[in-house]
């Protein structure tokens, strides 16, 4: 029995069999591509993780990254592990006395915030996905700060967009017809930290 019938056979979990098989079947010059940008995700996530632990060693805050919940699939002779569920966010914790919820993304794009990327068979997804909003969106019905924190990798430019602006932005850009947001209209959400501060969500409670 070959291994694509091994899996078939023994896979109780229809989805996260059909995970592997796209996985198998990448071509090698998106493979290269995901390893970039998990490259480049990881440089931004060691970004945010630096400035929490000053926040932290300055009492101004405490935030921890949500592990993504994972599970083993046994692949012929070896194990896979894929996500076995979705996260709300990427950050939760403390700021200055108040919960914050924070969702991080990236873009290399220097003119433009794209709002739908494309996933597995290339099909169309939200950057921010509808389950992450609706998770900050009640976070911050619940009295929790809760932003989108975004990066523009070739200008390490930093933007802390509450979730209701984020959403507010979408909802009129798509209105529009449009399918991205010109960057200039994140301008007022720029993070502009102070000599020798870590503090990005300053200006976070109004």
């Amino acid at each position: 029995m070959n291994t694509e019938m091994y899996n078939a056979k023994h896979y109780p979990d229809g989805t996260a069999y059909q995970a592997i098989r796209n996985a198998d079947r990448k071509k090698p010059k998106n493979r290269v591509t995901g390893r970039k940008q998990q490259a480049s995700g990881k440089e931004f996530e060691d970004q945010l993780e630096s400035m929490h632990r000053r926040l932290a060693r300055d009492g101004i805050a405490l935030i921890s990254k949500i592990p993504t919940a994972t599970k083993a699939i046994p692949h012929g002779n070896s194990v896979r592990w894929i996500p076995s569920e979705k996260t709300g966010c990427d950050y939760l914790g403390v700021y200055r006395g108040k919960a914050i919820a924070l969702e991080a993304k990236q873009s290399s794009t220097t003119t433009r915030w794209d709002l739908f990327s494309r996933g597995q068979n290339n099909a169309k997804k939200k950057t921010v996905a509808e389950h992450q909003q609706r998770y900050l969106l009640k976070h911050r019905d619940c009295g929790g700060l809760a932003f989108v924190i975004i990066r523009i990798k070739p200008t390490q430019s930093l933007y802390l967009i509450d979730i209701i602006d984020y959403m507010t932005l979408e909802k009129e850009a798509i209105q529009a017809g449009k399918s991205s947001i010109a960057l200039g209209q994140f301008e007022k959400y720029r993070v502009v930290l102070k000599p020798r501060s870590a503090d990005y969500l300053e200006g976070a409670i109004k």
